[in-house]
């Protein structure tokens, strides 16, 4: 490095948000930050969101576009993401050397997370669970590494959602002293987010000279055998940021320098997925016969909606058609209804397109008010209809109705009355709720009709 580039600067933190200061002297400046948490920036002061909770080691390289003079500045900076979850993630990760081969581990060190599913991802391995040695061979002698762990949870109502996150950056034997020499490994990489994709592009600190990128994590290595080269990365719909691997190595005059860097991809359009939930149960529903009736439930935004009918042989799904509208909203409407409809039950199924979240709602039924009629036919009332507690029936003296039997859906006997005037009051406040069916008995006439227990 050379005394007339001297590089510093300094930061203010909101939360995960960091606005950064240049505080450098450097002439015809070209400057570089690579903030630890594999994205850059070639901005003066820049603005960061870090991804989340994290300890990151921040560098900015400088250097004199026309002279011969570079040098850098870094800190150690430890980012807090807003959140009122009471999970506290953390990770403990460090390098190990055993029998001459160099290993990763990594293991949780988060407080409150119970519950939730740990996830890590660092140097050359994902998706792999805390404790386990990652192996690092001599290819990968010289890297940034972006290890981090990530908590989730998977259940039927939310699907799989991502809770918490926490990054560290971890340097093995990456050389910053040397960057823009003629054997430093060391690159810049920078992208740029398009529709399809964030084009990456990447450049050697080195002078021009024999130099190979290879781009990891799409089978076989993409190998760009120049000092530059770009690359598109694809969104990976399920994540807000991915890792991926760039690794490139300086073979001019007889030097022999790697180094590997984390780069993270941040998906623009990324949408936490959305749950299962369903806010508001469907309730039974009393109707005359040919009226019509809606069942209706809440659920959130986006969600899919599959009404379902239970007509005494098993839960099917219904289509819009026939009486049925509404089949795939949080309303069904049932027109026309028919008298033998009485107790057909009724639910709704919610998920979520590309999330594993399944929801069924509580059912409801319909009373079809057909035994209403019958019991208006022989002038007996019966009220109130729905009821809570008492259920009163009165009729005409000629009637000389004996036996009063209620009886539940499954047609078993849940009360039986003997009766010697024209009224009855029943208590009923002890009865599920549910649609119950009654009969009156005479010596001459049986009159039967229904009503509904809240």
């Amino acid at each position: 490095m050379f005394a007339q580039c001297t590089l510093n600067f300094s930061h203010s933190a909101n939360w995960d948000t960091l606005s950064f200061t240049n505080l450098s002297s450097v002439p015809n400046a070209h400057y570089y930050w690579n903030f630890g948490d594999g994205s850059t920036s070639y901005q003066d002061s820049p603005v960061h969101v870090f991804p989340a909770s994290g300890q990151f080691l921040v560098t900015l390289y400088g250097r004199d576009t026309l002279g011969n003079c570079h040098a850098y500045h870094e800190e150690w900076i430890n980012v807090t993401e807003l959140s009122s979850d009471p999970c506290q993630p953390g990770l403990v990760d460090s390098l190990l050397t055993y029998q001459d081969d160099h290993y990763i581990a990594i293991d949780e060190a988060s407080v409150g997370c119970n519950g939730y599913w740990p996830n890590i991802d660092a140097g050359p391995a994902q998706n792999f669970s805390p404790g386990n040695w990652i192996w690092l061979g001599d290819d990968w002698i010289g890297a940034l590494w972006v290890d981090r762990i990530q908590y989730s949870t998977n259940d039927s109502i939310n699907g799989s959602v991502l809770r918490k996150e926490y990054y560290h950056t971890l340097p093995f034997y990456y050389d910053r002293n040397v960057n823009y020499d003629s054997c430093s490994a060391n690159f810049e990489f920078h992208a740029e987010y398009q529709t399809d994709g964030a084009l990456v592009s990447f450049r050697a600190m080195n002078p021009a000279g024999v130099d190979s990128f290879y781009v990891i994590g799409f089978g076989n290595p993409i190998i760009f055998a120049s000092s530059s080269g770009s690359h598109l990365y694809p969104y990976v719909s399920y994540e807000p940021h991915f890792p991926w691997l760039i690794y490139h190595k300086n073979t001019q005059g007889g030097c022999s320098s790697v180094c590997t860097q984390t780069l993270m991809i941040q998906n623009p359009g990324y949408v936490t997925p959305l749950p299962c939930t369903i806010l508001t149960q469907p309730s039974n529903q009393v109707v005359s016969v040919g009226n019509d009736v809606q069942i209706i439930i809440e659920s959130g935004p986006g969600t899919t909606k599959q009404w379902q009918q239970n007509a005494g042989l098993g839960w099917q799904d219904l289509y819009n058609a026939g009486p049925y509208s509404g089949v795939e909203t949080d309303t069904l409407t049932v027109a026309n209804c028919q008298s033998w409809w009485s107790g057909y039950q009724f639910r709704c199924v919610v998920t979520v397109p590309d999330n594993n979240c399944h929801n069924t709602s509580g059912s409801a039924l319909i009373n079809v008010t057909v035994g209403m009629k019958e019991l208006t036919d022989a002038h007996v009332q019966i009220y109130p209809n729905p009821a809570s507690n008492l259920l009163n029936l009165t009729w005409p003296e000629e009637l000389a109705i004996r036996r009063l039997i209620i009886q539940n859906a499954h047609g078993q006997d849940v009360a039986a009355l003997l009766l010697n005037s024209a009224f009855a009051s029943v208590d009923i406040s002890q009865l599920p709720s549910g649609l119950y069916s009654l009969t009156l008995e005479s010596d001459q006439r049986v009159v039967r009709g229904r009503f509904l227990k809240l």
